[in-house]
């Protein structure tokens, strides 16, 4: 439910910092919080920001809509033709998603393997960021767009990666949003 295009008075038939508060998703109790947890794109642009161009008072709330979601994101570890990785569901048709993704750790079978991502050879710990377009319900996007070689895995490799959903444009972020797996790499 938006905020009431009104003067809030703080009474139950109107709406206060308590209203602002629910309707930000909010876990503080104080109007700095709220700021920090509302959604931009969500304001009515004719209360905020106020006259003097900062946020910084309880009516910049006024008639905004942070309960006009899309879906409730799902994120989740699957597998798709024989490969293992990362899914999300229940996307708003034509949405999208950032996404933060994350070389976590290598453990090495008998052979040596390499990670790269855009060609080029990457260590632990190297990140890299994005926005995907979600053009169906859903997208599957694997292991991220990282590339794991090697001449034979030959006993079984272990190649740890993290993807973040960080933000959406319509949809509620899925919990958890950020999911990291280990995945193997092996002969057969």
């Amino acid at each position: 439910m938006a905020i009431p295009d009104t003067n809030g008075s703080g009474t139950s038939a109107d709406w206060s910092l308590q209203t602002v508060v629910g309707e930000t998703g909010s876990e503080g109790w104080d109007l700095v919080d709220c700021f920090a947890d509302a959604v931009a794109g969500n304001f009515d642009s004719s209360y905020n920001p106020n006259s003097v161009g900062t946020s910084n008072n309880l009516l910049n709330f006024r008639n905004y809509n942070g309960s006009v979601t899309g879906n409730q994101l799902y994120f989740v570890l699957t597998s798709s033709g024989g490969t293992s990785g990362f899914y999300l569901s229940n996307a708003t048709l034509n949405s999208y998603v950032d996404v933060k993704f994350t070389y976590v750790s290598k453990v090495t079978g008998d052979l040596p393997i390499t990670v790269r991502e855009s060609g080029v050879v990457r260590s632990p710990g190297y990140s890299f960021t994005g926005t995907l377009a979600l053009d169906s319900q859903g997208g599957w996007f694997g292991r991220g767009g990282w590339d794991v070689t090697s001449t034979n895995f030959g006993t079984g490799s272990t190649v740890t990666f993290k993807m973040e959903i960080t933000s959406t444009n319509v949809d509620t972020l899925p919990s958890p949003s950020v999911l990291t797996n280990a995945f193997n790499y092996y002969d057969y």
